[in-house]
């Protein structure tokens, strides 16, 4: 369908039909012609880079001109120029600032965008397929856009259900579906990660979840890879997801348990191998709603794929008679700076804490157990099945029962593949105190006490981690107000449900400033939690709340007094805006889509 009028995009846009607008009326100053510009040129004739950070090509001015060229190559059926203007997109997405466009600029781009829904070529044209689920994914997770997604959830969900599958072993139609499926999930992902009720409204709202048991149904064949399905069903989780989070109340949630029972039927009924139908479940669905071992125990006995741990953890180095790694692919290089890095800093601990090095009573915990997946989405995809935790965050401490002679205390943790080349695992010396924490300092398991320990916890980690170290929180600090700063009170109090400034950065300057100034203070503290007094712990968290508050608040203006912003690097600018590394399993990444070139993610 070529369209003829651009007062039929204006109209679509501004929510009027298109007889209520006369050709005068569309020549309205928001949406008059921007005469195309030579930055703009180049990326319709393939000679910008659009991959590479531009201080000249990614401005607002060029979005509008963009915005306004692809609704001329809507109006004229030129689908090689539209292409090369989403793409333009793609690229402002990554290295432009779409928190500076205007209300009219994102009209500009909306009205463009459901114009190019109505295209013809949408069906059958997978380029513009890719390209389309991309900016929308890329920029309607916005607060910016709120509200204006349905509509385009709406083709996306069309393109999902014509899809024609028998064509993925070519490249393109690859990267249309997979990218059609992100776009769905990933904003799905957004509406629980950032609370967006826009968002989840839209999606709740849809018929995705009908589409995706159609689609499974008509292609769980063999001779459909898996990561088709997988896919699907992944999508399928972040509606769970979405359920899960609008349900209050510890009884089981009738709309999460519906969409489990449901998926459990789909699945059962494929014409597939056994082994396919648990890959289809285990790592499409059920660890994408982040749950594992239990359920497959009980509520889907039968159902799962349980791996082999040696297979799955085939590394093992022992650091120390109290430290030992399990590993997926770590070189001996590797292995040994993770040893050092985690031994390194016990002797601040204990030198700060006076622990002479004894357990506090009843703890066995004699070892720690340090496991590093490859990436977040091994971890993701494995440690619910094989270790039965919770994988949405980025790395855990599972002290167990220190009490239990055949307990294993485990940090479970993963390379930060977003430093690459650089070797790091994440939050690798923060977890390791935890375990400190909790065999030299605390009795008991973890949850033994209230939440008055969280402040502990978290900002002794932190503290010894990363000792002095630690500009962001002092950024904080120097930014924040000073009535908006907590007091101690406060960050005694701390739960987990206060965010991870709190949680974290608050709870590090409170560790910081006694370290520096009441040592012996952390010492008390620690006895009365090693003897499992936690109403004299309260009670002195009281009594150095009282004695310190106006010193942890002068301490507190000195340091943003201090403050001095940490010179850029030069090539701060050139960083992409990326995805959360959350959001999605990159184990579910199709082999052909692998190569970016032309298809660029980040």
């Amino acid at each position: 369908m070529k369209l003829k009028r651009l007062s039929l995009i204006v109209a679509a846009t501004i929510g009027l039909s298109a007889c209520q607008l006369t050709s005068e009326e569309s020549s309205t100053p928001a949406f008059a012609d921007l005469e195309l510009s030579n930055a703009i040129q180049s990326v319709i004739d393939g000679s910008a880079d659009l991959m590479a950070p531009s201080t000249t090509l990614y401005t607002t001015a060029q979005f509008d001109i963009a915005a306004n060229q692809l609704l001329l190559a809507v109006q004229s059926n030129d689908i090689e120029k539209a292409n090369a203007l989403l793409y333009f997109f793609r690229g402002f997405s990554f290295y432009g600032d779409a928190e500076q466009l205007s209300e009219q600029s994102i009209a500009r781009l909306d009205s463009a965008l459901l114009a190019t829904s109505k295209l013809d070529a949408m069906v059958t044209n997978h380029r513009l397929q890719e390209q389309y689920a991309v900016t929308v994914m890329r920029f309607y997770g916005k607060k910016t856009f709120s509200g204006l997604l349905p509509p385009h959830l709406k083709t996306l969900i069309t393109t999902l259900a014509n899809f024609d599958v028998s064509r993925v072993d070519d490249k393109q139609a690859t990267f249309a579906l997979w990218e059609s499926f992100r776009a769905i999930g990933i904003l799905s992902y957004y509406a629980t990660r950032y609370d967006d009720e826009a968002l989840a409204a839209a999606i709740k709202s849809s018929n995705i979840n009908d589409v995706l048991f159609n689609f499974v149904k008509q292609h769980g064949q063999n001779e459909v890879p898996l990561w088709v399905n997988q896919n699907a069903l992944w999508v399928l989780a972040n509606s769970w997801r979405i359920a899960d989070a609008a349900h209050d109340g510890d009884d089981k949630n009738p709309a999460t348990k519906a969409l489990d029972g449901a998926v459990s039927d789909l699945i059962s009924t494929l014409d597939v191998s056994d082994d396919y139908k648990k890959l289809l479940f285990t790592y499409g669905y059920l660890t994408s709603t982040y749950r594992g071992q239990s359920e497959c125990d009980e509520e889907f006995a039968g159902q799962c794929h349980v791996p082999n741990l040696d297979d799955v953890l085939p590394i093992k180095h022992v650091c120390s008679d109290s430290l030992f790694i399990r590993a997926q692919n770590l070189t001996k290089q590797q292995l040994d700076s993770s040893c050092q890095r985690l031994t390194s800093q016990e002797d601040n601990f204990h030198q700060l804490f006076k622990t002479g090095k004894q357990p506090v009573a009843n703890d066995l915990n004699t070892s720690l157990r340090v496991v590093i997946f490859d990436e977040w989405s091994q971890y993701h995809a494995f440690s619910p099945i094989l270790f039965d935790i919770n994988t949405d965050n980025g790395g855990m401490y599972i002290e167990g029962t220190p009490a239990d002679p055949n307990n294993q205390a485990t940090f479970f943790a993963f390379k930060a593949t977003w430093f690459e080349p650089e070797f790091k695992v994440w939050n690798l010396n923060h977890e390791y105190v935890h375990y400190l924490t909790g065999r030299f300092t605390t009795y008991g398991p973890f949850g033994h006490y209230d939440d008055s320990l969280v402040w502990w916890s978290e900002g002794v980690a932190e503290l010894i981690a990363k000792d002095k170290v630690n500009p962001k929180v002092y950024k904080l600090n120097h930014e924040t107000k000073v009535e908006d700063k907590p007091s101690l009170e406060d960050i005694f109090a701390t739960s987990y449900k206060d965010g991870s400034e709190r949680v974290y950065s608050w709870s590090y300057l409170a560790a910081r400033y006694l370290a520096d100034h009441d040592a012996a203070a952390l010492v008390r503290l620690k006895e009365l939690l090693k003897s499992d007094f936690f109403d004299g712990y309260k009670n002195e968290l009281t009594a150095i709340a009282s004695k310190h508050q106006a010193g942890f608040s002068h301490w507190l203006a000195q340091q943003s007094a201090d403050f001095k912003a940490p010179l850029e690097k030069a090539d701060t600018t050139t960083l992409p805006h990326k995805i959360n590394r959350y959001a999605y399993p990159r184990v579910l990444t199709p082999a052909l889509a692998t190569s970016q070139v032309g298809h660029q993610h980040y």
